[in-house]
């Protein structure tokens, strides 16, 4: 196995546990892969998407698992939920105040550092999908699809 699909792998692992702390301290792994599909995919072009070492498939099980992630994030820093959280609380005082602070800004960072690669992953796995389509066909063009890849 190449070291993409070595990250890919352990990329959809570490989404797959669930576990926040091994997200938060794997961001960087995360951004790098998603950089590296997009260098991939314009590398090779869409007429060699057959050469790539993943496909539209792969991409789309890892926006889903990223976007589940976001999810989770997205229930954390929810004001609602917060408030009656620390409402439940006997007083509000100053730990309880840095306790929200550093809990939500940890949610806060990891959603917005998993949002951009989210997006890429789902524009190049929907992409992927329909030229990977096309070429079944045999109806690719590879002028619209040489102006779509100019755009990365």
């Amino acid at each position: 196995m190449s070291n993409l699909m070595d990250m890919l792998c352990k990329v959809r692992d570490i989404l797959t546990s669930k576990d926040f702390d091994k997200i938060k301290n794997n961001l960087f792994l995360i951004s790098r892969l998603s950089d590296e599909i997009r260098r991939q995919v314009k590398k090779n072009g869409v007429g060699n998407l057959k050469q790539l070492e993943f496909n539209s498939y792969d991409l789309r099980e890892l926006s889903e698992e990223l976007m589940e992630v976001i999810k989770m994030c997205e229930k954390k820093i929810n004001v609602a939920n917060i408030l009656k959280g620390l409402y439940k609380k006997d007083a509000i005082d100053d730990k309880i105040v840095n306790e929200f602070t550093n809990i939500s800004a940890d949610y806060m960072r990891v959603r917005a550092c998993l949002t951009p690669s989210h997006s890429m992953v789902v524009f190049l796995g929907v992409l992927m999908n329909l030229f990977e389509e096309q070429a079944e066909q045999g109806k690719i063009d590879n002028v619209l699809a040489q102006a779509i890849m100019e755009m990365f």
